[in-house]
């Protein structure tokens, strides 16, 4: 549970920090544009320097090397792009300024047996935004761990139960919190115990004694830098979106939240129709722009707050927060329809593709395994009805029908059309494997539930 302090604690701790070291919280107040600037213009670096304060500069130029990259960061730029210009790659840092402009609230696990010493630190962070939780037995870390997605764990290095450092290496034999950072909160000068602890999985070492302003600081810089790290690392490099591993991670978080809260999630599995027919008619490039075409149209077409991950190969992970399949079904029908219209362009022509999916709600299955697996057994029966359409899963729990694929292209096949499109099966529908059925729906708002 994320800790909040007493009111008269809360004042009291507010009063003693510095709104200005609260950097997170100023960064997302005044980050307002993206400004690309022409590296070519003569003037180009004394426009850099012009910029409004807050603005994200983004210098896009030909090959640049030490002199002008250093005149970059003098003049405060965020971003060099070469030219020719990679769109994905400006995509991607416009995506990485957006979530800088809007940052969720950083969590820390706060690992202390000192419950007071802990309500301190917690307190300290609270006031800057920082959602903490804290765990005065060393024995439920994991429990902790396992239910929430963490960005930092920090942590008193000497507790009466376990060693700081023998409870860090315990953390890192799990592949899942090998990227979580671990800083070292304590009074301990010996330079030797300090290198062990960083030796041992710990990243960083805070002296107790720290000005709080600056272990606020301090700490939010931390979270920053790795949430930028956990990024790239955890991020498909084709499509940008989060991989098999961490998506299954999150959908886990989810229904254990579901299960704390009472809280719905809707899982759809999404999986693009004849792929290999573009890739062999139209070349693995092609088949890679409709991958990120779809990623990146996805993602605009839903919320903020909801998941959208690749899950291998041509199929992908959609996963709607506090969402039932009867909301979730006109979000992603119409998006269907909407991908259906979109013209994919390759090098010898235009063509269109499809999509089909399989939905299942978390009332359907408390567990991951079993709620993929209603999900992926209701796409293989929209595979098996014709594709381009959405099949969703009982809602009561119950034997998932089992399937197989008799080969890796068994979905994949199709023809092409003369008139330079993919082929493309009869009109889609909604079906479900219960008695209701329901109807299509048109529009193109960003999903609202």
């Amino acid at each position: 549970m994320n800790y909040v302090p007493d009111s008269e604690f809360a004042d009291r701790d507010a009063e003693r920090i510095d709104p200005g070291f609260c950097g997170a919280a100023a960064t997302a107040e005044e980050v307002r544009d993206v400004l690309l600037i022409d590296g070519g213009l003569d003037d180009a670096i004394d426009l850099c320097r012009a910029a409004p304060a807050g603005a994200a500069k983004v210098f896009v130029a030909g090959p640049t090397g030490f002199d002008q990259r250093r005149r970059c960061a003098e003049a405060g730029v965020d971003a060099v792009v070469a030219t020719p210009l990679d769109l994905r790659e400006l995509a991607e840092w416009l995506e990485y300024f957006r979530d800088r402009e809007a940052p969720e609230p950083a969590r820390v696990l706060v690992v202390d047996d000192d419950r007071l010493a802990a309500e301190m630190v917690a307190a300290l962070l609270w006031v800057c935004g920082i959602e903490t939780e804290i765990v005065t037995d060393p024995t439920t870390v994991f429990e902790a761990l396992d239910r929430i997605a963490f960005d930092l764990v920090l942590m008193d290095l000497s507790m009466p139960q376990i060693g700081g450092i023998e409870l860090a290496r315990m953390i890192r034999q799990s592949r899942r919190h090998l990227s979580v950072p671990i800083v070292f909160l304590s009074g301990e000068d010996d330079a030797e115990t300090q290198m062990a602890a960083r030796r041992f999985g710990g990243d960083d070492f805070i002296s107790k004694r720290t000005d709080r302003n600056l272990l606020v600081r301090l700490v939010e810089l931390r979270v920053e830098r790795a949430r930028v790290l956990r990024s790239l690392i955890e991020r498909d490099g084709l499509t940008g979106l989060i991989d098999h591993s961490r998506f299954l991670e999150r959908v886990g978080q989810e229904l254990e939240r579901g299960r704390r809260t009472g809280s719905n999630c809707t899982l759809a599995m999404v999986d693009i129709d004849n792929f290999k027919t573009v890739n062999d008619t139209w070349g693995h490039q092609a088949g890679d722009h409709v991958l990120r075409r779809l990623s990146s149209a996805l993602t605009a077409w839903l919320r903020r707050t909801d998941v959208v991950g690749r899950y291998g190969g041509e199929e992908f992970g959609v996963l709607m927060l506090d969402t039932t399949p009867d909301q979730a079904v006109p979000v992603l029908d119409s998006f269907r329809q909407h991908f259906s219209r979109l013209d994919m362009v390759a090098r010898d022509g235009a063509f269109r593709v499809t999509f089909s999916a399989g939905i299942a709600g978390s009332t359907r299955a408390s567990e991951t395994a079993s709620l993929v697996a209603a999900a992926d057994a209701a796409l293989y029966r929209a595979k098996a009805e014709g594709r381009d359409r959405l099949v969703v899963a009982p809602a009561s729990a119950g034997p998932v029908p089992q399937h197989t694929r008799s080969s890796p292209t068994e979905w994949k096949d199709g023809h092409r059309r003369t008139d330079g499109h993919a082929a493309r099966p009869p009109s889609g529908r909604i079906r479900r494997t219960g008695p209701k059925e329901v109807s299509d729906a048109d529009g193109h708002e960003r999903h609202q539930v």
